[in-house]
């Protein structure tokens, strides 16, 4: 069953309609004691969530699985992962992430072992999505229903999740719409000019000071998902017509007068893309 729920983001979040959202056993440590104080995104993003679960049971679900457009999971890591938490009758779920930086075939390093993030929950009545559920592990705090006892974390070998959360054309909408930006660097435009100019291989760099310490290196990976980021001219965005930049094969523009006005950005990671070519035809 495929089913489009249109959100409709309060223009303003009540303390009424926020005390509702939070979790009742939060401890005031994780939002300071008052609700007026939460950033709203919070509250639309558990809004949000909790609105498919509602649809989910409507529909006669038995588990919710809640995922954002830019994670990934492999189909038979997903389909291990769902008989296992069957046979061991687990009701709330969590997994390992990997994360990718720039370029779907760039993963970042060593693996974060800290985070994890919400896997798959039992649906049953009068458990909901709420804000900072209380759990010993590390996750994100709009992803968390009430009432489902200890989040089992699954192991890396079960199932992780992949997320291409900085895989991306447009950085600047990825760090000024994340619903904990308040935790990210203020300077958006020193990091975006960072980030253009970025090349695998490069320092590592992350507009998330603790998360970016995480990280020593990247490596490079195969495309497991077939993300695409370059079906669109890299100039104007226009999908028609496009051709693909006969050096590195994977940018692609609308025109040749685009390629031209787009060449002095293009230039660097052109090259730095033609030697990740090479590097996976010499790895084949």
């Amino acid at each position: 069953m495929d089913r489009v729920i249109h959100l409709e983001v309060p223009a303003t979040w009540s303390d009424a309609k926020r005390r509702e959202l939070v979790s009742s056993e939060a401890s005031s440590g994780e939002w300071e004691g008052d609700v007026s104080k939460i950033a709203p995104q919070f509250f639309t993003e558990v809004y949000k969530r909790e609105l498919g679960r509602q649809a989910a049971e409507k529909a006669g679900c038995t588990h919710f699985m809640s995922m954002d457009a830019d994670e990934f999971y492999l189909a038979e890591q997903l389909v291990a992962a769902k008989r296992h938490i069957l046979e061991h009758r687990l009701a709330a779920t969590a997994c390992r992430m990997r994360l990718y930086f720039k370029l779907p075939t760039c993963e970042l390093q060593p693996l974060d072992d800290v985070n994890a993030v919400p896997f798959i929950v039992e649906l049953r009545p009068g458990r909901h999505f709420r804000l900072a559920v209380p759990s010993p592990l590390l996750l994100d705090p709009t992803r968390k229903c009430s009432d489902t006892g200890p989040i089992v974390l699954l192991p890396r070998e079960l199932v992780e999740m992949h997320h291409m959360t900085f895989v991306r054309k447009d950085v600047r909408s990825k760090l000024t719409n994340v619903s904990n930006r308040a935790n990210y660097r203020a300077d958006v435009d020193a990091f975006v000019a960072q980030f253009h100019r970025w090349l695998p291989g490069d320092p590592v760099i992350h507009p998330h000071p603790a998360i970016g310490r995480l990280f020593t290196h990247t490596v490079d990976v195969p495309n497991r998902f077939n993300v695409d980021l370059f079906d669109l001219c890299a100039a104007c965005s226009s999908p028609l017509d496009l051709q693909r930049c006969a050096g590195c094969r994977w940018t692609r523009y609308c025109s040749e007068e685009h390629q031209r006005e787009h060449w002095p950005l293009h230039r660097h990671q052109c090259f730095a893309y033609r030697q990740i070519e090479l590097d996976q035809q010499t790895e084949a």
